[in-house]
């Protein structure tokens, strides 16, 4: 059982005494479905202390949030022939998203970047005036073809600010501030898989993943969206 502590900006294993703790409390739908492990106070007590668990309703949020569904499509390959036409305010986005990315990375902490990228999203789908329930909430229907050519165009010119290889979060975090130039406010995906352990994020909507490949994302398992 793997956890993300944004705070401390870790994965962490739960040892099995905790996982147990975790599959008494939550088995089953909220039920007590498993036997109660030994120690259970003690345990609990320890993973409040840790952050995991917390006493408050208020800051507490659900055990098991819902995850987006493995997607199976990418967004890669431009429909046309040669490159998209880029533009000087392309250009100047692209640049402005890096900055804007190199400074979050040097100056606020993963939880704070994450949170910014998450009320950003959640602020948009509010104006959007539709539901804010997890199953109904839906951003504004976007036209592939726009989202296909951004990518694109982002995927050419990232190459003049760094190189993605081995940073997909940096990759991930740029690439949003880019989108969200042109409000178009994707999921950033979080996952794990384990033997060897590896983490690894991407971006995504309901339908394709933009800045990787449905073969390589499928191999981890999401345990984080925003």
């Amino acid at each position: 059982m793997i956890v993300l502590d944004l705070g401390a900006d870790r994965y962490a294993r739960l040892g099995d005494v905790e996982a147990a703790v975790l599959r008494h409390l939550f088995g089953g739908q909220g039920k007590h479905s498993t036997p109660a492990p030994p120690s259970l106070e003690a345990s609990l007590d320890r993973l409040v202390e840790e952050g995991i668990l917390t006493t408050d309703a208020v800051t507490g949020r659900e055990a098991f949030p819902e995850l987006p569904g493995q997607v199976m499509l990418d967004l890669k390959g431009y429909p046309h022939d040669g490159i998209p036409k880029i533009r000087m305010g392309h250009i100047v986005n692209c640049a402005c998203a890096f900055v804007c990315a190199k400074f979050m990375r040097h100056f606020h902490s993963i939880e704070r970047t994450v949170l910014r990228v998450k009320s950003r999203r959640e602020r948009a789908l509010a104006n959007a005036g539709r539901p804010k329930s997890k199953k109904e909430g839906r951003l504004p229907e976007v036209d592939l073809a726009r989202i296909r050519e951004l990518v694109e165009i982002f995927r050419i010119l990232k190459g003049l600010f760094y190189t993605g290889k081995g940073r997909c979060l940096f990759d991930s975090l740029t690439l949003i501030e880019f989108l969200a130039i042109y409000r178009i406010y994707p999921l950033w995906v979080f996952g794990v898989q384990m033997g060897p352990f590896v983490a690894h994020c991407w971006v995504q909507d309901d339908r394709f993943i933009y800045n990787d490949s449905a073969d390589s994302t499928g191999s981890f398992k999401p345990i984080m969206s925003v």
